[in-house]
């Protein structure tokens, strides 16, 4: 298993850099640039990621470094086999949009709009059109997830590898 998944990483690392437009000491250190900054930037998004579960799941708990510790290193193991096993980062982003950005931009803010406005539902015109928003936005981020996802296997099961 592991023998193919890096079998794969060389194919399709191999195949980026052969189709780079450019090569050179330029795109060299701009490669270089790039990893170190996904390096030292990943531990920052591991805090507040880290921050969100301890108050979701444990409300009101003391601080515990043991707890924190334990949440890290399931957040890292998480990533870092989800990254093993979808190797496309344009799948990631589909994934990442069609869940997070259809939830933030079109079912969230309808769906609070819902909940605080005190009027009825069958009353008001406005949170009719909310809820009509909130079934779009959801219909739209299923869509759009399961067409990510279709996406992915019909490339992994073709000869091509998959990159972007």
């Amino acid at each position: 298993m592991q023998e193919a998944l890096d079998t794969r990483l060389v194919t399709e690392l191999t195949y980026f850099h052969s189709h780079l437009i450019y090569t050179g000491v330029p795109m060299d250190i701009l490669l270089v640039s790039m990893t170190i900054a996904v390096i030292l930037g990943y531990p920052l998004t591991i805090f507040p990621c880290r921050e969100s579960i301890d108050r979701l799941f444990f409300p009101g708990w003391d601080y515990s470094y043991p707890r924190l510790a334990v949440i890290t290193l399931v957040v890292i193991t998480l990533t870092y086999t989800i990254a093993a096993l979808i190797p496309s980062f344009s799948t990631i982003l589909g994934l990442s949009g069609a869940i997070t950005k259809t939830a933030i931009g079109y079912v969230l803010p309808p769906l609070f709009y819902i909940m605080i406005k005190p009027s009825k539902l069958k009353e008001d015109k406005q949170k009719i059109a909310a809820l009509v928003i909130l079934i779009v936005g959801t219909s739209a981020g299923i869509a759009s997830a399961v067409a990510t996802i279709v996406n992915y296997v019909q490339k992994a099961n073709s000869d091509v590898p998959i990159v972007g």
